[in-house]
């Protein structure tokens, strides 16, 4: 009987029979053939992108067999944009590399794919979405039904990018197309608006080529992909996340052993296969960073665990392997390969991996939001000063001096992929209040901020200094009533921001960069006066505040998990109303003041950025902003230290409303000095 082959994910071995009614138990066994000779190396393999002479003899299959292998190893695959930050369902797509089992087979040892523990730090599952039917020789039986299973891992050991009918050397396989319209028929409906799409596909179809002895068009794969992600996209798919393939990290002792060539003639094949797949990458790349798919560059990532694999807990990379049978009963033993697949161990480095940088995006969305934050805090300890009664407690024409000093804590939780983080807040303000008239007051306010953010679970954190300036005025054309407008400008400088990382058991990755922020406010004000009796007065008040962030990009330190980010612009429009009762006689020493109020976001983007593993490759994210209504509170005392200096105190505190939300109350106080000339 003819021997047949199986390319799986990118790396390709001799077409190991899968699980059929009459072989239950032969999956991933493989005889050694008789050694390969390094001869008929340059005969059998072309680099020009026409048809490549099939092989005849067992002996050259296997080394065509070992030239796929090398040749498929780095398909680049693909990733859309727009997300939400609470995470729905987890759909995959593939070929071996992400199959959880399909067929019942197994692409790794002892343990879990990187799919499914990915899918289990999110509290999620990936279990197959489709039973494949196998044909004799273990390829894709089209005429049998495909049964629906209860899964949403829709990829497939085998899968190719474009439709592959099979030759006599390589039966047909199921394609990306195939994979989509399985979801089509399991989810009329389409995608919900916060599902994740990840994608890892993309070397079978120049193996496949290589091997059946036809022409290879990069720009037919390219295209057959490229129309798939649009077919996700049509169904709702916001974020489609892709793996690029690794070009580097090969399982070089294994085809050395499987066809007995010598390290030169693996080093001619992965010649070979590093032309072909550069050419595959070419023409796949620009289209994914014009659609906005966002990329995970494992190439990079496996690059560095082969320059220092004692870092990642490996004791062989490219020069062992675990097994040339079935590896799935056997623990780790420190290889990088359990046959020529990723073993349990690495499994886990690229879940770790792609957990990091799709956190990623949701952090510098956060951070792009970071002004907003700190614009609201700031905010509200001016108020008094713009609608409370205090405003017009100074004499006509005199000028009142204030600094203050502030603390305060602000800690949000962890939502699926936006890590929770802790914020630390030490600021201070300076003001000047002029009683310009009867009914006009103007006043300037200089603030500063210094803020230590550290992300939950020791995944790293940021400083920012916080600067800004304010001008304002008063009036009142009614007795009673004060309207107010006040303008802001600032700068963040956001310094030592850092992204740490665990990758499987043992290596810790960190990414740094810094970056800035300049933004600008307006805010209009309006509140009213009424005497309560013994010297206490209720003042409603209502404000208006419209404000733009526009965060610079940059690029993190080089290092596995580097990043780019470009410019991110957030714009909000936030109203909200406070209700101060305050003790406002002139003649007590002591006046104790409280507020509460609400605030709510009526217009505010979602914070929209640019992720990529370079500046060509950025993609387009959005994260919702859960956060946008506020309760706040606060108690204060107001101490006359002489006729002229004045000592004030503020506690106070506020919380985020609505479903879904930080439940956490986030405390702050306030210490203000104020002396009147």
């Amino acid at each position: 009987m003819e021997v047949g082959w199986r390319v799986n994910g990118g790396l390709v071995k001799m077409r190991e029979p899968r699980r059929t009614p009459t072989s239950p138990a032969c999956v991933h066994r493989v005889s050694m053939p008789p050694p390969c000779d390094p001869a008929k190396l340059p005969s059998m393999f072309s680099t020009s992108g026409g048809p490549i002479m099939a092989a005849r003899s067992l002996p050259s299959r296997l080394a065509a067999g070992t030239a796929i292998g090398l040749l498929t190893l780095a398909g680049l695959v693909a990733a859309t944009p727009a997300r939400a930050q609470d995470l729905g369902r987890l759909f995959i797509f593939g070929d071996s590399s992400a199959d959880v089992g399909s067929d019942g087979a197994r692409y790794t040892n002892r343990g879990e794919m990187w799919a499914e523990t990915l899918a289990r730090r999110l509290g999620r599952t990936s279990k197959p979405a489709r039973a494949i039917p196998l044909d004799a020789i273990g390829g894709y039986d089209r005429a049998a039904p495909v049964s629906r299973l209860s899964g949403d891992n829709y990829a497939v050991g085998g899968a190719t990018a474009a439709a592959w009918t099979g030759t006599d050397i390589i039966g047909p396989s199921v394609s990306f197309a195939d994979q989509v319209g399985f979801f089509r028929q399991d989810h009329p409906a389409g995608f919900a608006r916060n599902d994740v799409v990840m994608v890892w596909m993309g070397g079978n179809d120049a193996a496949n080529a290589l091997l059946s002895g036809v022409a290879h068009d990069s720009g037919r794969y390219a295209q057959a992909y490229m129309a798939q992600i649009s077919a996700l996209r049509q169904a709702g798919a916001r974020d489609i996340i892709a793996f690029n393939e690794p070009a580097a990290l090969l399982p070089v002792r294994y085809y050395q052993d499987i066809l007995g060539l010598e390290p030169e003639d693996i080093e001619a094949l992965m010649e070979v296969h590093a032309t072909r797949i550069a050419a595959d990458n070419q023409a796949l790349r620009p289209r994914l960073a014009q659609e906005g798919v966002y990329v995970l560059d494992l190439d990079r990532l496996t690059r560095d665990v082969l320059s220092r694999p004692d870092h990642y807990g490996f004791k062989a990379t490219t020069d062992s392997y675990m097994t040339l049978g079935d590896p799935r009963d056997l623990p780790d033993d420190g290889n990088v390969f359990a046959d020529n697949h990723y073993s349990v161990a690495m499994q886990a480095v690229i879940a770790d991996f792609a957990l990091a940088q799709m956190e990623a995006r949701n952090r510098f969305a956060t951070l792009a939001a970071a002004p907003l934050e700190r614009r609201r805090l700031a905010d509200a300890a001016l108020a008094p000063r713009l609608e409370g009664p205090q405003a017009w407690m100074t004499p006509i024409g005199s000028v009142s001096l204030t600094a203050s000093a502030d603390v305060s804590r602000r800690d949000t939780r962890t939502r699926d992929l936006a890590p929770g983080q802790r914020r630390d807040v030490v600021g201070a303000g300076l003001g000047a209040h002029w009683r310009a008239g009867p009914s006009v007051v103007l006043g300037v306010q200089a603030d500063w901020a210094r803020i230590e953010a550290s992300a939950a679970g020791d995944r790293g954190g940021r400083q920012t200094r916080d600067l800004s300036a304010t001008v304002y005025g008063l009036a009142q054309p009614l007795s009673g009533l004060t309207l107010s407008l006040a303008l802001t400008g600032g700068q963040a400088d956001h310094d030592e921001i850092e992204r740490r990382t665990q990758l499987g058991g043992r290596a810790m990755a960190k990414a740094r960069g810094e970056t800035q922020a300049r933004y600008g406010s307006v805010r209009l004000g309006a509140a009213y006066s009424l005497e309560a009796g013994d010297g206490w007065t209720l003042t409603p008040a209502v404000a208006v505040t419209g404000t733009r962030v526009r965060t610079d990009g940059y690029q993190e330190a080089s290092g596995p998990i580097a990043l780019h980010y470009g410019k991110a612009m957030v714009n909000e429009l936030r109203a909200g109303g406070a209700v101060t009762l305050a003790d406002t006689h002139p003649d007590h020493a002591w006046r104790p003041l409280l507020t509460a109020g609400v605030e709510h976001v009526v217009d505010g983007d979602d914070v929209t950025v640019r992720v990529g593993p370079t500046a060509e490759q950025l993609a387009r994210f959005r994260s919702e902003r859960p956060a946008r209504t506020w309760a706040h509170a606060a108690a204060g005392l107001d101490v006359a230290l002489s006729p002229e200096a004045r000592l004030g105190v503020s506690v106070g505190a506020d919380r985020a409303l609505g479903k879904g939300v930080d439940q956490k109350i986030q405390p702050h106080a306030q210490l203000a000095l104020t002396l009147t000339f």
